[in-house]
């Protein structure tokens, strides 16, 4: 089997931490995703958006809920989505542990009136 390539993780060879890996270091996964990526590119799909940790937007949505503020508000205010709104605003951390940094600009820069 030829480390380091798509084709390896076809045959099976789907552990990276197994994999010797090819001339270049890449294992076959790390090859598997890279093939898989230009392929996306090729059809015209745009990468994956870049995320940051949303804890701090979590916060800000939580303190605004405390002092009253509805989901609906908030999203009007921040420009942001309900369902967004209320994944942050939610005590359940696995419902929305990241966002996109445009999301959290809007959510960190406004001001409730």
């Amino acid at each position: 089997m030829e480390h380091g390539t798509s084709n390896g993780y076809l045959l099976g060879c789907r552990d990276a931490r197994s994999c010797p890996g090819g001339d270049t270091g890449e294992t076959c996964p790390e090859a598997r995703a890279a093939y898989r990526r230009e392929c996306a590119r090729a059809a015209g799909i745009a990468p994956r958006a870049e995320t940051v940790s949303a804890a701090a937007a979590a916060e800000r949505v939580r303190e605004w809920r405390r002092q009253g503020l509805s989901i609906r508000e908030i999203s009007a205010l921040t420009g942001c989505g309900r369902t967004t709104i209320g994944d942050l605003g939610s005590d359940d951390p696995l419902r929305r542990r990241r966002v996109t940094p445009r999301t959290m600009r809007l959510i960190l820069s406004a001001e409730p009136t």
